[in-house]
């Protein structure tokens, strides 16, 4: 993988005559030579996908040898992240030298960056906290992404800031410079802040931090709580119109299906994504969900088996061989390529009820009246299910088990929205 400072492969390299091949990560600074290191792990030829640079299949080998890639890669990011923050490119010794120490028991990246440089980069301190949340938790992919996405933002606000820089005044800083500069909403500057906090109590435990920023800095951001939180779902006669709408091209077909299988069952998309059909008995399913790493078994309705049994025998795409998924139990989907589809889609089908789409920048209140379809996304369906779920007088406990919430709070706004309907439906008897 190339990137800005470096680039980065495992190979398999034979060493002797025997079968089995040496897994080697090799490692060339702009501008350098290719500095190799040995991982210690072995695989044969049939195991190895030299496109992708990962181990295939669900064996015990090729599962360690992709958690060691993956570990590697981030620790080799560590290391670079704070050199460039330094606008220094090291040399080999120095390249083996923090490498070397970040991956022993004692010493990580960020001390011993600290022992060689006397302090420690914000940039690298982040990349430590991701790579140790990742190895004691199940994060999705959309989790990783949007950490790294934090990360980069952090990156672009003050680029060479120590982690000990960060104080009030700061956290100010970043708060006006989120709203004024990236525009961004309540709810986005909402979600960093508390990315934020969470990362400086971790750092405060790993003894990196000595701050009380996270502790100190706690402003109440407009558009952020639940009450201003707008759910979005499909209605009953929606859900309807939908599912009886026929699509020509196949890719639509796939959308929708898939959409409407989470529209049942209350799945994440990327739950669907890792579902295989060593996950399916029948009459349920049974899953780790990617967000919490919770097992959850959701019952079957009629709708959710029969989407099922129609794509059963699918092929998987290459990233489900990846991810060791030999049989899925539905056709791979992309999130930001489906959110797309589903805006045609819908449109197509004419859910384009004018839908107020309310939110703040700052202090200001903006309220846009926009067509249902442009605020239709994946998540969409899991809305729609549990507004369905609560309005058919299905116990909130049980849906909540089925959903995987822990928080009787979260599912407010849903009986709120279930109670409206209700009341609405009433209405009908004053036709009589």
């Amino acid at each position: 993988m190339i990137h800005r400072s470096y680039t980065i492969r495992f190979v398999l390299h034979r060493r002797s005559d025997t079968a089995r091949q040496y897994l080697q990560m090799r490692v060339t600074p702009r501008g350098g030579k290719p500095v190799s290191f040995a991982t210690g792990l072995s695989l044969l030829p049939a195991e190895w996908d030299a496109a992708l640079g990962r181990a295939k299949g669900r064996s015990p080998d090729a599962a360690a040898a992709n958690t060691l890639i993956a570990e590697w890669s981030q620790l080799v990011a560590n290391v670079f992240s704070h050199y460039d923050s330094l606008h220094i490119v090291p040399t080999a010794e120095q390249l083996r030298g923090a490498f070397a120490r970040a991956t022993s028991e004692s010493v990580g990246v960020v001390e011993y960056m600290s022992q060689e440089v006397g302090r420690v980069t914000l940039q690298a301190a982040l990349a430590q906290f991701m790579l140790d949340k990742q190895n004691i938790a199940t994060w999705s992919q959309g989790t990783v992404k949007a950490l790294q996405s934090f990360r980069r933002m952090l990156g672009d606000f003050m680029p060479d800031a120590a982690i000990n820089d960060i104080d009030v005044p700061w956290m100010e800083l970043l708060h006006e410079w989120m709203v004024k500069e990236r525009n961004q909403q309540g709810v986005s500057v909402n979600g960093n802040l508390v990315k934020m906090r969470w990362f400086l109590r971790w750092a405060r435990k790993k003894g990196y931090y000595k701050g009380e920023a996270d502790r100190e800095y706690r402003p109440k951001v407009k558009g952020a709580g639940e009450k201003n939180r707008a759910i979005v779902y499909l209605t009953r006669e929606e859900l309807r119109r939908l599912e009886s709408f026929e699509f020509e091209e196949p890719h639509y077909r796939v959308a929708k299906d898939v959409f409407l299988f989470c529209c049942y069952t209350g799945l994440r998309s990327s739950d669907v994504v890792k579902l295989s059909r060593a996950d399916c008995y029948g009459d349920h399913i049974t899953f780790t969900a990617q967000k919490t790493g919770h097992t959850i078994t959701v019952p079957l309705n009629d709708r959710a088996k029969a989407i099922l049994e129609k794509y059963d025998g699918c092929k998987p795409n290459r990233k489900q061989k990846a991810d060791g998924i030999v049989h899925p139990a539905l056709p791979a989907t992309f999130l930001k390529t489906t959110n797309k589809h589903l805006h045609v889609m819908l449109e197509r089908v004419g859910i384009d009820t004018p839908t107020h789409h309310i939110y703040y920048i700052g202090s200001e209140r903006h309220d846009e009246v926009r067509p249902k379809y442009e605020l239709i996304t994946t998540h969409t369906a899991r809305h729609t299910f549990i507004v369905t779920a609560i309005s058919l007088g299905i116990p909130v406990p049980v849906i909540m088990e089925w959903t995987g919430h822990s928080n009787f709070k979260n599912m407010q706004p849903y009986i709120a929205i279930a109670n409206d309907t209700s009341i609405q439906a009433m209405q009908r008897f004053n036709t009589l």
